[in-house]
């Protein structure tokens, strides 16, 4: 990959924009509703306006807010080849879909599967035989341990450890720091040791 196109000019753009150019990618361009500071971001990144991306330029979508992605996604579908940190280390049995940003120091074994447009956060752990649905956030530090199921659209919060083979679903959030040692319905908000919920979609 020669350039990268990004959507968002925030934090997470620049925690892309940074794996980017530690990734030896030379030219970055951000494209957002407002001017990014760009002094934020590695020397020689390029601001532009949303309103004049097109559907055809594949892009990684830079912003942490799982709806707002899912629908940018919509407008914008093409995406490139998974971002991968050189820091980060990806088995090669392992499956990263399009759109994946693999951040520094996470960890991705055997046979694991990440689908299209996940985030994998720095330092979070995917073990052996995991799946991670579609536009879900493993924030950093957060540990699947082997044979866990993440749906899509999910977050999985900071030092969060889900144990192995419990499912999480789709739209279901598990707070910073909780243990996950039970399966958690989708939509559901998850939190504390071990974690229990605290909100469940309508």
């Amino acid at each position: 990959m020669k350039e990268l196109h990004v959507i968002g000019g925030g934090d997470h753009a620049s925690v892309l924009a940074d794996a980017a150019r530690a990734a030896g990618i030379q030219r970055i361009v951000l494209w957002a509703d407002y001017a990014p500071k760009l002094e934020r971001f590695p020397k020689g990144t390029e601001g532009r306006l949303l309103t004049d991306l097109t559907p055809d330029t594949p892009v990684m979508l830079g912003i942490g807010d799982i709806p707002r992605r899912r629908e940018l996604r919509t407008k914008f579908p093409l995406m490139p080849r998974a971002l991968i940190h050189p820091s980060a280390t990806v088995a090669a049995s392992a499956k990263i879909g399009d759109g994946v940003a693999v951040m520094a120091g996470a960890i991705v074994n055997p046979n694991a599967r990440v689908e299209q447009d996940v985030i994998l956060n720095t330092g979070c752990i995917v073990e052996h035989d995991c799946v991670v649905g579609r536009n879900t956030h493993v924030a950093p530090g957060a540990v699947l341990a082997g044979e866990a199921i993440i749906g899509a659209d999910a977050h999985i919060g900071a030092g969060a450890v889900v144990l192995e083979d419990r499912h999480v679903g789709d739209a279901a959030m598990v707070g910073a720091g909780a243990v996950v040692v039970k399966h958690v319905e989708p939509g559901t908000t998850v939190v504390g040791v071990p974690a229990r919920a605290i909100a469940k979609a309508r």
